[in-house]
């Protein structure tokens, strides 16, 4: 569902916007909406490489999972698993 009011005109749009929807990867937007800002404020740099630790271990079956300690990892390639695989 989507509602967009503008303020300024003071006008709105709602399609569906009282249906339910579950939100499980309603979360990805803020964490990619502040990576970028992050990326574009000099903080991150797209192509860095990350190191996995297995204290952030979480067995649900997906590739970072399947990581071994200290796997050098692109920020580039979490982002993309982020949003393609749910990692």
């Amino acid at each position: 569902g989507v509602y967009v009011h503008d303020l300024k005109r003071n006008k709105t749009v709602a399609i569906n916007a009282d249906t339910i929807y579950p939100t499980a990867s309603m979360v990805k937007v803020p964490i990619l909406v502040g990576v970028m800002d992050k990326i574009k404020r000099g903080e991150l740099d797209y192509h860095q490489t990350l190191v996995y630790t297995d204290s952030l271990f979480y067995d649900d079956g997906d590739v970072v999972g399947n990581l071994k300690n200290n796997a050098k990892i692109e920020l580039s390639k979490v982002i993309m698993l982020m949003l393609t695989t749910s990692d």
